[in-house]
């Protein structure tokens, strides 16, 4: 296991021991006679019937507790940069070695509680999970950025699905170069977007995360390039003209076309920025709306028949689908 792979393992280890640290805390400082209680109980269904002895020193209990509470936000520091904080892992196996081998030795020594021996065995495999981790976070193949902490941003699940969306927009056609495989288009993107507000990185990142599961089961990142295009908007220009006593009328009409996992009445919705220009001079600049049948047009007259014209279309996209846009040059 190596690179986002082993990121996604770690991070993931990382906070579920973190909750299982809150928990498992929270149960020793509250409940701290029923919980000995409890694991008693085990230890007689394996023939231990010696029972661990309550304690009413609660200075120790508070520094137990605390111990707990720093262990957790260990883990909850290291998950944010698993890279950065890797040598937090080390000290989590420390931790656990000490309390791992404390148990051994007061079940040897003092008493033959099952309590005791119960933390040694989960301490115990806590130190080679710690340590595994720790070997896995050195198998990500992602440089240690200095000068502080990385900056918040897309996740190594967001940025590969905005890698395979760039892809899918960006093949490669009409003599441009292929996104991804030719030139960079996610990463910009995704580095700009560390500098976004958190609440709206926020929802691009939920956006995201569910745009990478809309082919259930399977994944759009994991799709081939013509399978990851069924899922996009895309759209499509045409321009009509007609002779008016005005002049020479050229109306153009858009199509915004979508995957089929969409129904008409989701898609059919949300607004076109239309912008035309007559010799590099902006003669329509209009925001419309698409029909219910995802359809827009506008018109334009002129006099002369012989004048370029450049459009430049813009979706905004909606809540299904994604934003997209066209520039088309006609006479």
């Amino acid at each position: 296991m190596r690179g986002d792979a082993a990121e996604r393992f770690v991070v993931f280890g990382l906070r579920v021991l973190a909750v299982c640290f809150a928990v498992v805390g929270l149960l020793y400082l509250v409940l701290p006679s029923p919980s000995l209680d409890f694991m008693s109980d085990v230890g007689e269904i394996f023939g231990n019937h010696t029972r661990a002895p309550h304690t009413q020193e609660y200075l120790w209990l508070s520094l137990g507790f605390a111990y707990m509470v720093v262990i957790t936000g260990l883990c909850v520091i290291a998950q944010t940069d698993v890279v950065r904080y890797r040598p937090l892992l080390l000290l989590l196996a420390a931790g656990k070695a000490a309390s791992s081998l404390t148990s051994l030795a007061f079940f040897l020594i003092q008493e033959h509680a099952f309590a005791y021996l119960l933390g040694a065995l989960v301490d115990g495999s806590l130190i080679f999970l710690a340590l595994w981790l720790y070997v896995l976070a050195g198998r990500i193949d992602r440089p240690l950025v200095a000068g502080g902490p990385r900056r918040p941003g897309l996740g190594t699940a967001e940025r590969r699905t905005l890698s395979a969306v760039c892809s899918a927009m960006a093949p490669g056609i009409d003599g441009l170069p292929a996104a991804e495989l030719e030139v960079d288009a996610s990463g910009p993107v995704a580095d700009f977007l560390g500098a976004v507000p958190p609440h709206l990185l926020l929802q691009l990142r939920l956006g995201l995360r569910a745009f990478e599961w809309l082919p259930f089961p399977r994944r759009f990142s994991h799709l081939d390039q013509p399978g990851r295009e069924r899922f996009l908007a895309k759209l499509k220009l045409s321009v009509a003209k007609k002779t008016t006593k005005a002049g020479l009328k050229r109306t153009l009409t858009g199509t915004v076309t979508f995957p089929s996992a969409v129904s008409k009445t989701q898609a059919c919705t949300g607004k076109v920025m239309l912008t035309i220009k007559r010799a590099g001079r902006s003669i329509l600049n209009q925001e419309v709306s698409l029909s219910k049948r995802c359809t827009f047009s506008r018109s334009v007259t002129a006099k002369r028949g012989s004048q370029s014209f450049s459009a430049k279309v813009t979706f905004g996209g909606n809540t299904v689908l994604n934003t997209t846009g066209q520039n088309r040059r006609f006479s």
